[in-house]
């Protein structure tokens, strides 16, 4: 449903008048809807949250896997005829493909196809009491090619689609059960569409080459172009976190309290000190990036945490706030429609229904770049604002930094064409842009603009509202 062109006036303006706060109310427990056992759950304690190409919200949990359709649950077990699972005890649930999800239990890894749930097993073959040891999956990702690489607790091993295994790498034999203790493979992280770093034991580091079918623990004296600076073995990391930004952009948490941001392209890397953090985040704490910007962390004995990022020098800060401190978090879900869920020991949270915040920033000024922004439209890592003033015109900033670059003003200072009313981009590299004189174009490569003839209806007068373009083609104004 389309909002009025008063109420998305008003939003845009709000949103840089404003200075960012944290949204302490965001969070809290009352804008939240709690499921439980009561509700249809299979079970209170939560382990993973996965959505389907469907909209189903899929819930692990340590006794059976859930499917919420908005309304109910359905539950499925270890031997479930419509999805025998390998393992009530579901420890992830990873999205593979389209309306492909995975399932790691303390069984066994499985796939299962979302239209139809039908299921697969992929497991090493071994007659020995060694096999649930040899097959406990800890992570997994499925490669370009279609197979699977999987992390066990005894080593790590590549499967193709039909379950034949094409690569086994053991770091623990039968011999060493009761030994020594078995957690070989931890987190898979994809550098690119052939090469994967692999987590092995508390601060190791593996290597897989996907097009090779190759896979080699890294040492210290290993000097390949892989590896990447933070993670270096001859450097005692101690990372417990990972997550992967973007293609070249990582994060990582270490026992020394630091937030590392690494960009592997241009290998900057910026460690900020969290402070009282090293003692409340462990290693099944996991990142979920809910924007460009916002990080949120589960803590280790109660609440989440919440990081900002700034994309352009590395550095994070944290407001100091634990939310949901009376919960224990396991997990943390942003659904397609942009609303948290969260896996807490007693139960599942849902976001409610308009329960989140306006959050609000400020726009860093520049000398002579004055306020009354009237509308913002963003391209990449460009914001375009508007102001609603006869000396006012364009702005453009850095949608990282907020930092004011650059002013436009429209056929000089002192006129209408500067009263700018709303943006919107029709064509590539070309803003529409609505003002109290009549239309512009403005081509965000070269910043020439000019005059649009519109061919409306003269009886509609100041076309003061553009929107977004529809799946037609067609785009409505709005004017009084």
């Amino acid at each position: 449903m389309q909002v009025s062109s008063y109420i998305r006036f008003s939003i845009l303006t709000t949103t840089f008048w404003l200075f960012a706060k944290p949204a302490i109310a965001q969070y809290d427990e009352k804008n939240f809807i709690r499921y439980s056992v009561e509700n249809g759950l299979s079970n209170n304690y939560i382990t993973c949250i996965q959505q389907d190409d469907w909209g189903y919200i899929w819930v692990g949990t340590d006794e059976g896997l859930n499917r919420f359709d908005g309304s109910s649950f359905s539950n499925f077990f270890q031997g479930s005829k419509s999805l025998p699972l390998s393992s009530s005890i579901v420890r992830n649930i990873k999205r593979l493909g389209p309306h492909e999800l995975g399932i790691i239990t303390s069984g066994e890894f499985q796939t299962f196809n979302t239209r139809n749930l039908s299921l697969r097993k992929y497991f090493v073959p071994d007659s020995t009491p060694f096999a649930k040891h040899l097959n406990l999956a800890f992570d997994a990702v499925k490669l370009p090619d279609g197979k699977y690489a999987v992390t066990t607790k005894t080593g790590f091993h590549v499967f193709d689609k039909d379950g034949t295994v094409k690569l086994q790498h053991d770091e623990y034999t039968m011999e060493d059960v009761g030994k020594k203790r078995l957690h070989y493979g931890r987190n898979i992280v994809r550098l690119n569409n052939k090469e994967y770093l692999i987590f092995v034991e508390e601060n190791g580091l593996a290597y897989y080459n996907q097009a090779e079918n190759r896979f080699h623990r890294i040492s210290s004296d290993d000097k390949a172009p892989h590896i990447f600076y933070p993670l270096s073995p001859n450097k005692t990391r101690g990372h417990v976190l990972d997550y992967k930004i973007a293609e070249h952009e990582f994060l990582f948490f270490d026992f020394h309290s630091n937030m590392v941001y690494y960009n592997h392209l241009t290998k900057k890397t910026v460690a900020t000190y969290i402070p009282h953090v090293n003692t409340t985040l462990y290693w099944a704490s996991k990142f979920l990036m809910v924007n460009d910007t916002t990080i949120l962390v589960n803590g280790a004995v109660n609440g989440f945490y919440k990081f900002h990022i700034n994309r352009h020098s590395g550095e994070i800060k944290w407001n100091g706030i634990i939310y949901l401190p009376n919960q224990k978090v396991n997990c943390l879900f942003l659904d397609k429609a942009e609303k948290l869920w969260i896996g807490t020991s007693k139960g599942l949270l849902k976001q409610k229904p308009g329960a989140q915040a306006l959050q609000s920033y400020s726009l860093v000024p520049s000398t002579g770049i004055g306020g009354r922004y009237s509308a913002v439209y963003r391209v990449k890592n460009k914001i375009y604002i508007g102001r609603f003033l006869w000396t006012g015109g364009l702005v453009i900033a850095d949608a990282n930094t907020l930092k004011a670059e650059k002013e436009i003003k429209f056929f000089n200072d002192n006129n209408m064409w500067n009263e700018v009313l709303s943006i919107q981009m029709y064509h590539p590299d070309t803003l529409w842009i609505a003002t109290t004189a009549g239309f512009l174009w403005f081509d965000i490569k070269t910043h020439r603009y000019g005059k649009l003839e519109l061919h409306h209806d003269q009886r509609v007068n100041d076309l003061m509202t553009l929107y977004p373009e529809n799946k037609d083609g067609y785009a409505w104004m709005c004017g009084i």
